[in-house]
């Protein structure tokens, strides 16, 4: 996505999108972000499952709370690869810009 950002621009128009491209993700690189796996129980009549997902959580406000800046719902039931998932982003300092495609990337890998 930032590298379309990044190609030279005419317009008026697009250099404003181009300036929202670097602003957006600047905003998140600055973030110290960590991810956490959620678990949620879905049922349907008599039926039920339990699905993870990850809730990406930043301490940028003022006062250290957490604030929650992304959350994904209903990944997948395999809990263990989820937990894989979760260490590794939170091992290489994952930017929230990526989080769905790191997802996707599960999904399909």
């Amino acid at each position: 996505m930032i590298a379309f950002c990044r190609e030279p621009i005419s317009t008026d128009i697009r250099n404003r999108s181009f300036f929202f491209c670097l602003c957006w993700r600047d905003f998140f690189d600055a973030m110290n972000i960590t991810y956490e796996i959620t678990e949620e129980t879905y049922s349907l009549g008599t039926n039920t499952r339990t699905s993870y997902g990850i809730t990406a959580y930043s301490k940028s406000n003022e006062n250290g709370t957490a604030v929650t800046v992304a959350t994904v719902h209903d990944i997948t039931a395999d809990k263990q690869a989820l937990t894989e998932l979760v260490a590794l982003c939170n091992r290489l300092e994952l930017s929230a810009i990526h989080l769905h495609d790191v997802i996707e990337d599960l999904l399909t890998g």
